[in-house]
C-alpha cells in the first residue's frame, strides 16, 4: 500500500493519508505491524476527497470495507470526505501529541 502522504509527529505518530483505491488488507496490515515496532501510535486515514467510483456504489462499499477490516484487526480507519477533516484531525493529533511528548519530559 503506497500512502499518498506519511507524516511523522515527533517521532512517536505516524501518519498515513492513504487512496482508497490503494487498499489491500493484507498489505497494509503488515505495514502497519513494521511501523508499529518504531511508532507508540500509527493513524491511517483513507482519503475520500475527490473520490472517482469507477463502478456505482464502489464509494460505499469501500467505506464499508475498510471499516469492517479496521474492526476486525482492532484498528481504527478513518475515512475523509474533505479537506477540512483532514485539517482537524491531523491539527488535533498533533496537538496531543505534542503535549504527550512535553508531558513525559522528552
Amino acid at each position: 500500500v503506497k500512502s499518498i502522504i506519511h507524516l511523522n509527529l515527533l517521532d512517536r505518530v505516524i501518519i498515513q493519508v492513504i487512496s482508497p483505491h490503494q487498499f489491500v488488507e493484507d498489505v497494509l496490515l503488515k505495514k502497519i505491524t513494521l511501523l508499529s515496532k518504531k511508532y507508540h501510535l500509527i493513524i491511517s486515514i483513507f482519503d475520500f476527497v475527490d473520490f472517482n467510483e469507477e463502478f456505482r456504489e464502489e464509494e460505499r462499499l469501500l467505506k464499508q470495507k475498510i471499516t469492517n477490516w479496521g474492526q476486525k484487526n482492532d484498528l481504527q480507519a478513518i475515512s475523509i470526505d474533505n479537506s477540512e477533516e483532514l485539517y482537524f484531525i491531523l491539527k488535533n493529533i498533533y496537538l496531543h501529541a505534542k503535549k504527550e511528548k512535553k508531558g513525559i519530559g522528552l
